[in-house]
């Protein structure tokens, strides 16, 4: 009964977060057209560097926000007072993050903008604004994250899902403002209004917390204790995440030397459109992590393994059957979305589409591995094996070879800390390697290769138009899905999905 309730739950929390998904998406997407037209290719590419070396001091925000999670999820579970005490102390620890964050970004960040990044002379000062107004706005972000942390530990995904779409409509309403505002710098007052977006959003969060989850005002009583665990784990996830930002804002900036803003706009699209596409298997991922650690921690180790297959399967899915028609008729796409298309994206959005349906399968396995506490030698490991991809990048666009290898280089080394995480998986969760293989890689194997073939038939058979590109977009998810149910699926898989279809049929009746 309380798997059954449990179940429920993750149903719920997902339908809410792929409705905030699908809304987002279109908002996103649409908002990157107008802002690149207002922008031009150079000032997007000039935001895009600039955000990213913001982005180089805000990762260690990243650690703390896994490991508040954690600690929250395993007080709700205990069901005592000690949830009050780890947000409280979770605010204490961010509020110093953002202090350190601040003085790295005005001297060293700051120094590196004006003496390292490819910049024209006459946006030399435009980038100083945005940069003042990234730097405040990743502030916020870094104190706003207690606040989404516990909304998520206690499940509540549709006002987490309410307040998203409400982040993504402003700065809809921010590019129509832009459109308006020919007389200004386009550039400075964008940073300017993202900023104002970003004020608005983490007051919203907070009004939210306090009046739904009784939570008293904030004291400065320091829990020395707790924040020291709780430090001690974020420090190890910090490591984690510094290589995530050498795969992400390092690579940007190692294009920036070599190729200039152009390449980082193309980048930036891509990504973009990475996160879009990205989000609705995150979606997923974020409903069912708490489920994940509370399981582990009441013990209850087979479910905490189903789970992590099922998170693990229906992410891979997901993902797949939004990337293989995107990834086919890239082209025709990007022509559509965009009016003007800087040179690589196509190519871009290809690779790194592939390394996020490779990347899919990992984050549950993060997730049970974090649940377990012992993180310091797998921190270390998939760390170290990914900051490999910044300076293997950089040797091979050091001696002539194009700009789609640093996502080639990117695609590999994933593939590389996949292999570690599950041995640490094995030592640290008790998974079987071969029995996750069996599960999990063997069955989304066999459906990607299925699932691939049958668009690329009617691709090379119909004439380019965008005819074609709906033909091949529904008869790409028409077959994915029916591929998935047969053979992605087990049985008591496939029984959760028909009870969880038949009863959407029920209410819509």
């Amino acid at each position: 009964m309380a798997i059954s309730k449990n179940s429920d739950r993750i149903a719920k929390n997902a339908f809410f977060m792929y409705i905030r998904m699908f809304l987002m998406m279109l908002i996103t997407l649409y908002t990157s057209r107008v802002t690149l037209n207002c922008l031009g290719i150079s000032d997007y590419g000039i935001y895009n560097i600039v955000g990213g070396v913001v982005t180089m001091f805000s990762f260690i925000n990243s650690s703390m926000a896994g490991s508040i999670q954690r600690f929250l999820n395993i007080a709700i579970e205990k069901k005592d007072n000690s949830v009050f005490k780890v947000f409280t102390s979770s605010i204490h620890i961010h509020l110093l993050i953002a202090i350190t964050v601040l003085i790295l970004a005005e001297t060293v960040g700051l120094w590196f903008l004006n003496n390292k990044i490819q910049l024209d002379s006459s946006r030399i000062i435009a980038a100083n604004y945005v940069y003042q107004c990234s730097v405040l706005s990743s502030l916020i972000m870094i104190v706003s994250v207690p606040y989404n942390a516990l909304i998520i530990a206690e499940e509540k995904m549709s006002a987490f899902a309410y307040i998203s779409i409400a982040e993504a409509s402003l700065k809809l309403l921010v590019v129509f403002i832009l459109l308006y505002l020919n007389k200004y710098d386009r550039l400075i007052i964008y940073g300017f209004l993202i900023l104002a977006v970003q004020i608005t959003i983490r007051f919203m969060y907070q009004y939210y917390c306090y009046r739904n989850f009784a939570m008293p005002s904030f004291i400065w009583n320091f829990d020395w204790k707790l924040i020291n665990r709780i430090g001690s784990f974020a420090m190890w996830s910090f490591i984690g995440n510094l290589a995530i930002i050498g795969l992400t804002q390092g690579v940007n900036i190692v294009l920036n030397l070599f190729f200039g803003p152009v390449v980082n706009a193309a980048r930036g699209l891509a990504v973009q459109l990475q996160n879009a596409v990205q989000g609705f298997a995150g979606n997923f991922q974020i409903a069912i992590n708490p489920q994940i650690v509370k399981s582990y921690v009441s013990g209850n180790k087979s479910y905490m393994y189903k789970l992590i297959t099922t998170s693990s399967k229906f992410s891979f899915y997901v993902l797949m059957i939004l990337i293989i028609p995107i990834a086919i008729e890239i082209d025709i796409i990007l022509k559509l979305w965009l009016n003007e298309v800087p040179n690589h994206t196509g190519n871009f959005v290809r690779l790194i589409l592939a390394i996020s349906l490779f990347e899919s399968c990992a984050n549950s396995l993060t997730t049970g591995i974090n649940a377990n506490g012992n993180i310091k030698k797998y921190q270390l490991v998939i760390g170290g094996v990914l900051l490999l991809v910044v300076p293997i990048s950089y040797g091979l666009l050091k001696i002539g070879f194009p700009a789609e290898i640093v996502f080639l280089v990117h695609l590999i080394i994933t593939c590389i800390a996949q292999f570690f995480r599950l041995l640490f998986a094995k030592y640290l969760i008790g998974i079987s390697i071969k029995r996750y293989f069996t599960d999990v890689y063997i069955r989304v194997g066999v459906v990607f290769v299925i699932s691939s073939t049958v668009p690329l038939v009617f691709y090379y058979l119909l004439p380019s138009s965008f005819m074609r590109l709906v033909t091949v977009s529904l008869v790409s998810i028409l077959s994915s899905c029916t591929i998935v149910y047969f053979f992605g699926m087990n049985k008591s898989e496939k029984i959760m999905v028909k009870d969880k279809i038949v009863n959407l049929i029920n209410k819509i009746r």
